[in-house]
C-alpha cells in the first residue's frame, strides 16, 4: 500500500479489511512444520520460538478499502494489497 493507505505505524489505514494468513518462512518458503511447532507449544516456549521463528502476515486479497466493501468486484479489478 502506498503512504496514503497506511497509518502512522505502517499498518493498513482504517476502513481497510485484508484477507490472508500468518506464515513462518523457512529459506524464503512458507513452512507449515515450523508453524505447527509454534502453535502446539506452551506460552513460554511459544515466546522463545517467536524470537527464533518470526511470523509474517501474507495478504491474499483486499476485502474493503476506505470502508467500502469491494468483494462484489471481480478479483482482477479489486485494489491490490500494494496499491
Amino acid at each position: 500500500m502506498d503512504g496514503s493507505r497506511r497509518d502512522r505505524h505502517g499498518l493498513a489505514a482504517p476502513g481497510t479489511v485484508l484477507d490472508g494468513e500468518a506464515v513462518i518462512y523457512n529459506e524464503n518458503r512458507a513452512g507449515l512444520q515450523r508453524w505447527q511447532s509454534r502453535a502446539h507449544s506452551g506460552p513460554a516456549r511459544a515466546r522463545e520460538l517467536a524470537a527464533f521463528l518470526p511470523a509474517s502476515y501474507a495478504v491474499f486479497d483486499v476485502l474493503a478499502r476506505d470502508g467500502q466493501d469491494v468483494r462484489g468486484h471481480p478479483y482482477t479489478e479489486r485494489p491490490g494489497p500494494a496499491s
